[in-house]
């Protein structure tokens, strides 16, 4: 498959296309979107159209930024939102009790500043800072960084005052490799707790993998040099690291964690800096 383009779709924003797409080096078109009443099968094959045996295109279209992915079956849409329906219930239904919330620290005052150094698409630095945290963001991908950037935007213009609140809490950076970053900073304290969230290898058994997280593995890859992060978080953490891992996954670079806190799919290591 050839590389990612983008494509906007949105006639109004042609020219914020193409400044994008040359701050990406991506190829840049200029589609109509489909428009009027159309069926899942017209759907299908609209998008179908626009990915042309691409991996994914960038579409930029009136509701923002997304990746439009092609797995088998059907295009996937993938993008970064703090303001969708399943944001707000995780928030509802999890608040200070869940896991997350728990590895960082987060009880009483003040609460902990975080560095997450493997931002992705922002979620977990989103709960965090809608619990109190201030957050600073790092991503090295310059694709994820502007969905990551797109959706904050889109989030700020949000007529709600809680994710008003939290988005005021949360400052991302311009696009960083975390290593570089974190050398450049070494004997100071950024943060009270850094997080790091590294992409780990699929599964052998793909299926079980969600296809969402399948295509973004394949646009985004792995981060095979995360083991290094962890020694220079340490370094650059005021009280810990904590690392997020799938469940069964051994510890980075295998070193055993101060504890950890384990749920059905993942599992957050906590590193406590030794006074």
């Amino acid at each position: 498959m050839s590389p990612v383009c983008l494509i906007c779709l949105d006639p109004t924003r042609i020219e914020e296309g193409d400044l994008l797409a040359r701050d990406l080096g991506l190829e840049f078109h200029v589609e109509s979107s489909a428009t009027g009443v159309i069926s899942k099968r017209e759907e299908r094959r609209f998008y179908q159209t626009l990915l042309n045996e691409r991996a994914g295109v960038l579409l930029l279209r009136s509701e923002g930024l997304g990746l439009l992915a092609a797995p088998e079956d059907e295009a996937l849409w993938i993008k970064a939102d703090f303001c969708d329906a399943g944001t707000r219930y995780r928030l509802a239904q999890g608040g200070g009790n869940e896991m997350i919330a728990k590895a960082v620290g987060l009880k009483g005052q003040p609460k902990p500043t975080v560095l997450d150094c493997t931002a992705g698409l922002g979620m977990d630095a989103y709960v965090l800072a809608a619990l109190g945290c201030e957050v600073t963001l790092l991503e090295r991908n310059l694709i994820v960084h502007a969905l990551l950037k797109d959706a904050i935007k889109r989030a700020q213009g949000a007529n709600d005052p809680q994710i008003a609140a939290a988005i005021a809490r949360m400052e991302l950076l311009e696009p960083s490799d975390a290593a570089a970053y974190l050398e450049s900073y070494q004997g100071k304290a950024l943060a009270s707790v850094l997080y790091l969230d590294p992409m780990f290898p699929l599964r052998k058994k793909s299926a079980q993998v969600k296809k969402a997280m399948q295509i973004f593995h394949t646009i985004v890859g792995d981060d095979t040099d995360a083991g290094a992060l962890l020694p220079l978080a340490l370094g650059a953490a005021g009280n810990r690291v904590v690392v997020k891992r799938p469940r069964h996954a051994p510890f980075l670079k295998g070193q055993p964690a101060s504890h950890s806190l384990e749920g059905q799919r993942n599992r957050y290591d906590v590193y406590l800096k030794q006074r």
